[in-house]
């Protein structure tokens, strides 16, 4: 992943996010649709309940398209780098989400754990620093390595 975002970075930047995210959704169709019927075999003999549907459905558009278009809507504004680091936070979410809604226990450990991700995350994305353009002195705009990082 990190180096498909380095190189749709440096070369794919021309490209739309519906462009790309058409490609690569459509390019996994045959291989998916094949290791499917090969593991839980031919899709018509499975049970379609309309929650299974409206489940497929709904990660289909939400978790699929709207993710992977996201994902290059963001690369080309935010950068590698910054992009890869928010995968980094989502645990971490999806644990204090299942707490709250969930009524999921909280530990110690798990709140070490978070401050860790927190931790790491900013050192990262180096947000105790302004931006590159806040910095950048008069006459002297700030370069695309530094605005990217």
């Amino acid at each position: 992943m990190a180096i498909a975002y380095v190189v749709m970075k440096r070369q794919g930047t021309q490209l739309h996010p519906s462009v790309i995210t058409s490609g690569q959704l459509v390019s996994a169709v045959i291989p998916l649709a094949i290791y499917s019927a090969i593991v839980e075999g031919p899709p018509l003999s499975l049970p379609w309940t309309r929650t299974a549907i409206l489940s497929g459905v709904y990660l289909a558009l939400l978790g699929s398209v709207a993710g992977a278009w996201l994902n290059y809507w963001l690369l080309k504004r935010i950068g590698a780098t910054k992009l890869l680091s928010m995968g980094l936070i989502e645990p971490l979410i999806a644990v204090v989400l299942g707490a709250f809604f969930l009524d999921e226990r909280l530990t110690l450990r798990t709140g070490i754990g978070g401050i860790c991700i927190l931790i790491a995350v900013s050192v990262v994305l180096d947000l105790r620093k302004p931006p590159a353009s806040a910095k950048a002195p008069a006459g002297k705009p700030a370069t695309s390595r530094t605005a990217n990082r």
